[in-house]
């Protein structure tokens, strides 16, 4: 570098006094080596920024989105669609809020939900940005903590069946690590491109969508010289999906040529005994909390497993 002139690396000693700031993300070392990724300072600036409607005071919430987010009938007023202003701010918005989810997947399905929307937002997405920074702020030092108990891969995968406007089905899975103590590694959640005829055939669907985050994280950590133990185990709460997996094509069910294709592509990997599907009761599929929206004591208690909080 000095050939050239430029200035020499320097590195920052992380230590329980002092944390390091990323790009907007918080490391912080806590006691027994364990790590907290969290973004107080985006998020304090994010809420301050945010303009409320109707000039009123950001109001805390307990939830990304409405309780009644997917059952809710939209008033007259909020389903006017927002003139070219209003529409900028919303997309603005929209990725200010994506950003959080760096280090906040209990905000991903909500953002995900509202990215939906950027073509021809309503009045009524405006006013669920608001409560997702509601919940912002109320949570603002919220984050992950990493604490490994186990090098043991696994990926949870969960679909909420049919719950866009359109009718497609909306797909969430996260990659973690550990055993007793999950440690996200990486998280998604998305829309489906088709829709599926069943639930089942959406399980099919977000197996074989999602299936690539746990091959990812393996080449990664065998490209760091890492053990990975096959096979791996992938968690479904549908006992259908993971019979007919097994046992029997999905054309049993279903004659469309797009299932069988995304099924003879993950059966692949159960055949070489890559990946194991394992049945995981809904109370403990970490992954719904990306697929579907919550709120009350289900959303703390799934939203604190995933985030290694006791």
């Amino acid at each position: 570098l000095g050939k050239h002139g430029l200035p020499a690396l320097t590195c920052h000693k992380l230590t329980p006094d002092n944390t390091i700031s990323f790009l907007g993300l918080n490391i912080a070392l806590l006691s027994g080596h364990r790590f907290y990724v969290s973004q107080p300072g985006y998020i304090t600036a994010l809420v301050a920024n945010f303009p409320p409607a109707n000039g009123k005071s950001i109001r805390k919430r307990e939830s990304p989105l409405p309780s009644d987010f997917s059952t809710r009938k939209v008033e007259e007023d909020d389903n006017v669609l927002l003139g070219e202003t209003s529409k900028s701010m919303y997309l603005k918005w929209v990725q200010t809020l994506a950003w959080t989810t760096r280090s906040r997947p209990d905000m991903c399905c909500a953002v995900a939900h509202k990215q939906t929307n950027c073509a021809n937002p309503r009045v009524i997405d405006i006013l669920d940005l608001e409560h997702m920074v509601g919940y912002l702020a109320s949570t603002p030092n919220k984050g992950i903590v990493i604490d490994i108990d186990e090098w043991k891969l696994t990926l949870f995968v969960d679909v909420a069946w049919a719950t866009h406007w359109d009718r497609k089905s909306h797909t969430g899975g996260v990659v973690t690590i550990g055993s007793k103590r999950l440690v996200p590694v990486i998280w998604r959640s998305g829309k489906q491109k088709v829709v599926a005829a069943s639930s089942t055939e959406g399980e099919l669907i977000g197996l074989s969508d999602y299936l690539d985050l746990v091959l990812l994280t393996r080449s990664y950590l065998e490209f760091l010289m890492m053990k990975v133990e096959l096979p791996i185990n992938v968690m479904q709460d549908n006992t259908s999906t993971i019979t007919i997996s097994y046992l029997g094509r999905p054309s049993l069910h279903s004659r469309r040529r797009f299932v069988d294709i995304r099924y003879f592509w993950f059966k692949q990997f159960l055949d070489n005994e890559t990946i194991k599907l394992v049945y995981c009761p809904s109370s403990k599929m970490v992954a719904d909390l990306l697929a579907s929206n919550r709120s009350g004591e289900v959303f703390r208690i799934l939203r604190d497993a995933l985030m290694g909080h006791p």
